[in-house]
């Protein structure tokens, strides 16, 4: 064989590339926010903002995946229960849902929107955010960071971990909390009043409830931890 007919079949053989695969949106109205709904089955993820007007997920090349689009909301989801590590770059302007289901954490930063977090096997951090968020984790903690408060209800649940949350000095919340094995700080000082404690019946018996008010009280966070500490601080 000779070195000519070598090079041409190597020549003509697939390249094998090992870079991570992705997709990418672009939403029909660019002036509006993104509505992006993102799931793993196994594996964590990174949300973070960008300057670009569109979507783009990233993920490792081969894990399959379903996504679809339509107008401004945009679906993706990794199938497979191999690990995996997406990163999503999103318009600053996005409402999120995002869910983990085994063994991976969820990270976001700088998200402007109404955000729902699930983690079943890791810790959510939420970071530089601005608008609503509804957040749980069975196994990890949950810490977040408000740049802005929107003025809608919120929840923050903790089954294993502690749950952190700061926002601007001048928020006005009503905060109902309830911890089985922890303990409740807040660094709100005298603006934080607590007004009321109650116990409510549940299918498992009482639970203990504390309502404390944020500058004379406002939307609703209802903050719920199992196993760790609460804090709620001001920056």
């Amino acid at each position: 064989m000779n070195k000519l007919f070598i090079l041409i079949l190597l020549a003509s053989l697939p390249l094998v590339s090992f870079a991570q695969g992705y997709v990418e949106f672009t939403p029909d109205r660019p002036n509006r926010p993104v509505n992006l709904n993102i799931s793993t089955q196994s594996g964590a993820m990174q949300v973070k903002i960008w300057d670009e007007p569109k979507v783009k997920i990233e993920y490792s090349r081969g894990i399959a995946t379903t996504h679809n689009q339509d107008g401004n909301d945009i679906n993706f989801r990794v199938n497979g229960h191999e690990s995996v590590f997406v990163t999503a770059y999103v318009p600053e302007n996005t409402n999120l849902s995002a869910k983990s289901f085994q063994n991976g954490s969820i990270q976001i930063v700088g998200v402007n929107g109404n955000l729902e977090v699930d983690s079943y096997n890791g810790a959510v951090s939420a970071q530089e955010i601005s608008g609503t968020a509804v957040i749980s984790a069975w196994n990890g903690a949950i810490d977040v960071s408000f740049k802005e408060v929107g003025d809608g209800a919120m929840a923050f649940t903790a089954y294993n971990g502690a749950i952190s949350i700061r926002a601007p000095r001048e928020t006005q919340a009503t905060i109902e909390a309830s911890l089985l094995n922890g303990e409740f700080a807040t660094g709100f000082g005298e603006n934080a009043e607590e007004v009321q404690e109650e116990y409510r019946e549940t299918e498992n018996g009482q639970e203990k409830w504390k309502v404390y008010q944020l500058n004379g009280g406002g939307p609703e966070w209802r903050i719920k931890a199992f196993n760790g500490s609460v804090s709620v601080a001001k920056w």
